[in-house]
């Protein structure tokens, strides 16, 4: 069963974020294909922050290595954020936050590190938090959610605008052209949130 079965009927949905079989969490459901894409897009950088239970402690050293960046077959990968939430005899409860999501990327991060993934839920996408959602279930985002993300979404946009600002002023330093950067945004039509695992 995929996740836009649970919702039936003929309209398009879209799923921002993905989530493999061993995995579950949070999932924005929605038929704006351009909403769709602000969020989910890796140039965009959206965060996406999950709790991960991996076998043993990571040490210092093995998280500071995450940070700085592991290499996988595509290339050098990093982790936004890591943090220890809780340790156990032998696991740990981790929070990884992400800005790109490959796939199995977390589980590929830790297995260079020897520590396999026990546990993985996405817990957040952008200012959306699954909260107590239970596993299955969804229901629509909040007007404030609505906001909240939407504003979310236009700040990463005009963050891009002034970095190609940026560019092209130096660009146009050699050329004696001025930069122009054209700006689109749509409104989001009822996103929805949904648990999956």
């Amino acid at each position: 069963t995929r996740v836009i079965d649970l919702f039936g009927g003929d309209e398009r949905l879209i799923t921002v974020g993905r989530l493999d079989r061993s995995s579950e969490g949070l999932l924005l459901v929605t038929n704006d294909g351009d909403f769709a894409n602000r969020l989910a897009h890796p140039r965009h950088g959206v965060l996406k922050v999950y709790r991960v239970r991996v076998a043993g402690v990571p040490s210092r050293e093995a998280l500071d290595q995450l940070r700085r960046g592991i290499y996988l077959s595509e290339g050098v990968v990093r982790v936004e954020g890591i943090r220890v939430v809780k340790t156990y005899k032998q696991s740990a409860d981790l929070e990884i936050v992400l800005a790109e999501g490959l796939n199995r990327e977390i589980r590929r991060m830790l297995a260079r590190i020897d520590h396999k993934v026990m546990s993985l839920k996405r817990i957040a996408i952008g200012p959306i938090r699954l909260g107590e959602l239970p596993t299955g279930a969804y229901r629509k985002l909040t007007s404030d959610e609505l906001e909240r993300v939407s504003e979310y979404a236009l700040k990463k946009q005009k963050a891009e605008a002034r970095e190609a600002v940026k560019e092209k002023e130096q660009d146009s330093k050699s050329s004696g052209t001025k930069p122009t950067v054209g700006q689109r945004s749509a409104a989001p039509l009822e996103p929805t949130a949904a648990s999956h695992s």
